[in-house]
């Protein structure tokens, strides 16, 4: 496979320095993957890595795609090495949203990836998702820090198992985030919040403590979140979130 990879990048002139030209990777992905995509600022790509032809024309970029509008990465195969590196020398130099994993039908572990995340989200300008990942507390104050400065950041239908109240270390300071998405996160499937509803309360407590985080928030995303609105509510204001608008829906 890697031999036929190098040959097609060498037809479509595609090892050269630098990010890739429009015109050329836009040939590239679609004799790749047979989609007629036109490649431009403000495309919005999305591959579906289940796929494995859109994981062919992922694992054939050795350099930096250009920049676009957004790119969704969705069903990323567990522990998959190609999307790793990808993420380490091809991700473009600027997006506006990036989603990573999204419709993941399963929960893994996000250690493989978070230092490559933490590095490529300094390139997304406004909007940043994880989906599909079992996030342990270091996980998320990396990622957090990483995405202070954007106007939305989250993590919709991972776990987030947190027994105890997160140590964010200032590490949120300026921050100014001012969307928090945290849908599907507490279903059964995931943290199960209906019965660890203290778990959700240890999140809110650790991020009460970083002042920046709390007086610039202005929406929290809890959709199919396992609990009753009243007492997302409370937990909220308990903590000093009263100004903060929760966006709810129990299904």
């Amino acid at each position: 496979m890697h031999h036929e990879i190098d040959n097609l990048k060498r037809k479509f002139n595609l090892l050269s320095q630098g990010p890739y030209a429009y015109p050329s990777i836009t040939t590239h992905h679609t004799n790749i993957t047979g989609r007629d995509i036109q490649f431009d600022p403000e495309t919005i790509l999305e591959l579906d890595l289940s796929d494995p032809k859109h994981l062919k024309f992922l694992s054939s970029l050795d350099h930096k795609m250009p920049d676009l509008g957004g790119l969704t990465l969705s069903k990323i195969p567990e522990g998959n090495e190609d999307v790793k590196t990808f993420l380490q020398t091809g991700f473009p130099s600027e997006l506006r949203e990036f989603t990573y994993n999204y419709s993941s039908s399963q929960i893994s572990c996000l250690d493989l990836y978070v230092e490559e995340l933490a590095a490529v989200s300094q390139r997304v300008k406004e909007v940043l998702y994880v989906y599909g990942f079992e996030v342990s507390e270091s996980n998320l104050v990396t990622l957090l820090a990483a995405n202070k400065h954007k106007a939305w950041f989250g993590f919709p239908d991972c776990k987030l198992s947190l027994s105890s109240v997160p140590d964010f270390g200032g590490k949120l300071e300026g921050s100014t985030l001012k969307g928090f998405g945290l849908s599907g996160c507490g279903s059964s499937t995931y943290s199960d919040w209906a019965t660890n509803e203290s778990h959700f309360e240890n999140l809110v407590e650790g991020l009460s403590k970083e002042e920046d985080f709390k007086t610039n928030l202005e929406q929290i995303w809890m959709y199919k979140c396992g609990m009753e609105f009243e007492t997302v509510k409370d937990i909220l204001a308990k903590h000093g979130f009263t100004h903060v608008q929760i966006v709810y829906h129990s299904k």
